[in-house]
């Protein structure tokens, strides 16, 4: 939940707002966080367990070799005694025999009977060996089983840790382990998994395809995603940008609308009620085929830019179609394609109504063909992109793009050697489609960006990018020639047990209104610590505006 306050005196932002918004993104971390606590938990355990089966299997494999050899003395010490036990039956018979012949001396019948108890001694050494043997062996046969018990134990809550883990992986969302089972709960988190965005008061939605930025609104902006269905839908009331400056750079650019962003910019100065559809089968990044309408209570007339008293309502209408086939690995195409209704024609009563505009011959079409090619074996993402908008579309309820223009854009992302990531783009923006006007605005952009390490400390990055303005007309072309670039570096590290971030950064523009062109310099320098509790931030900026001459060619 958030709010802000702002006055003419004190503008602190983008208007007065609230917001409620329902952090999808959060959740899932939380999700996201308290699923790996759950498997680090299971791995733990795993751990524990395997660990207790090694030390109860080096106790198996001792219990083995003691029994064995237990098992081996009870065997010779059986043997010894039943040998011994023979000997001493021979004995006495042969002694009973001699006696009965009256044929043995004393002398004789001395020894043998010393050799008889002899004998009778080895035979109770023996017994009392061969007892000890098989009590000995009892006992570790009994402590072998328990372990043998144990052992097995533990291997079945292995299996079943590891069936729980499988669970639990296998969900994109989880709370509470203990309901794995619950089909209940599977449901409400399955539902809560599917809603993306859910925006009570200022809120950002994405109106159309045709572009990544969206216009603030002062509403509801519901968003979902439901196994393979997607809906969308947001109503309120839009933002003037009042207190929006049209360039970040001294207000520069007030006489060019954004100069690096000529086509993406307009001013929203009269509040409307704007309601957006959009639903359709697939996912946004995946396969899908998306209908989207757009209600706005107030339309402008397209090519003045200025609000109509009458409030004269626009519809429109937009296909979205993206592919990702399967049988060529990482190419998506982009197809959109929309229809509005015409301002102009229904002030002029050329249409009746919104309905009757949109499904008419209006020049009110807007169309983007794209295609993206990713190549893993070089690391490298390439993008071509196809835009137009026609003269009289209304772009009102898109938020930024102007009408009656076509862009041409090359875009490229590639992974370097030593960690390095290359960006390049380039791009062509021109109006005037239906030549009616007797200028022509023709913009050209090209650029990159490089950003990598030097250490696992140090960062570098760096942005170059180039322009030229040619505004065509009958008495020749007058062109401005500007560029933006800067270059920085990062790196961490401690003093003591304190760590710090360091940032060091140089910026340069070269930027032209209608009137002069404009030399703008900034180098910074900052340094941030990190203590306990708190960060203490160091900031050092120095600015330098240098006046210049706008350029004509014929």
């Amino acid at each position: 939940m958030s709010y802000n306050y702002s006055t003419f005196r004190n503008p602190l932002g983008v208007n007065n707002y609230f917001r409620v918004s329902l952090d999808t993104e959060r959740l899932k971390q939380i999700a996201h966080d308290r699923k790996s606590k759950a498997l680090g938990g299971f791995d733990r355990a795993m751990d524990r367990l395997e660990s207790g089966k090694e030390s109860i299997s080096q106790k198996l494999g001792m219990g083995e070799v003691l029994m064995q050899k237990y098992k081996g003395e009870i065997k010779a010490q059986q043997d010894k005694m039943n040998s011994l036990s023979s000997q001493i039956k021979g004995g006495i018979e042969h002694l009973e025999s001699i006696e009965q012949n009256d044929g043995i001396s004393e002398v004789s019948s001395s020894v043998e009977e010393g050799i008889k108890d002899s004998l009778q001694d080895q035979y109770n050494l023996s017994e009392k060996r061969y007892g000890k043997a098989v009590a000995l062996y009892d006992t570790i046969s009994k402590l072998y089983d328990k372990a043998l018990a144990i052992y097995q134990m533990y291997t079945e809550l292995q299996e079943q840790i590891e069936s729980k883990k499988t669970l639990v992986d296998g969900y994109k969302m989880k709370y509470d382990p203990s309901k794995l089972n619950d089909q209940v709960g599977d449901k409400k988190e399955s539902f809560l998994q599917s809603i993306q965005t859910f925006d009570l008061g200022l809120t950002y939605p994405n109106t159309s395809a045709l572009s990544k930025n969206s216009i603030p609104v002062k509403g509801i902006n519901f968003e979902m995603e439901r196994k393979k269905w997607y809906a969308a839908i947001c109503s309120g009331v839009t933002m003037n940008n009042l207190m929006i400056s049209t360039d970040v750079v001294q207000n520069k650019l007030n006489n060019t609308q954004n100069l690096f962003n000529q086509f993406d910019f307009q001013n929203i100065q009269d509040r409307g009620l704007l309601t957006t559809l959009k639903t359709g089968y697939g996912l946004p990044e995946e396969t899908h085929y998306f209908l989207g309408l757009r209600y706005l209570s107030n339309s402008i007339d397209a090519l003045t830019d200025t609000p109509d008293s009458s409030r004269v309502p626009s519809l429109a209408m937009e296909l979205d179609v993206k592919l990702v086939p399967s049988f060529i690995n990482g190419l998506e195409v982009d197809v959109v394609y929309g229809k509005s209704s015409s301002h102009s024609a229904i002030i002029d009563s050329t249409r009746s109504n919104v309905v009757n505009s949109l499904f008419s011959s209006d020049r009110t079409h807007t169309g983007l063909f794209r295609v993206t090619q990713k190549l893993k074996s070089i690391n490298t993402e390439l993008q071509a992109t196809t835009r137009w908008i026609d003269p009289a579309a209304d772009t009102r309820n898109l938020g930024v793009l102007q009408p009656d223009n076509v862009r041409y854009e090359f875009r490229s992302r590639s992974a370097l050697p030593l960690g390095m990531q290359l960006s390049l783009n380039y791009r062509q923006d021109r109006n005037n489609l239906d030549i009616i006007s007797d200028t022509t605005l023709v913009l050209n952009v090209v650029g990159g960006q490089l950003n990598g390490k030097i250490t696992s400390k140090v960062n570098y990055f760096g942005s170059v990018n180039y322009l030229t303005q040619d505004l065509n007309s009958n008495e020749g072309t007058v062109q401005t020639v500007n560029y933006m670039y800067g270059a920085g570096l990062s790196a961490e590290y401690k003093l003591g047990k304190i760590p710090n971030a360091l940032t060091l950064a140089y910026n340069d523009y070269l930027i032209s209104d209608s009137i002069s062109t404009g030399l703008f310099r900034n180098t910074s320098f900052q340094n941030a610590t990190k203590f306990r509790v708190g960060i203490n931030t160091f900031l050092y900026i120095f600015k330098e505006c240098l006046p210049g001459m706008i350029k004509f060619k014929s």
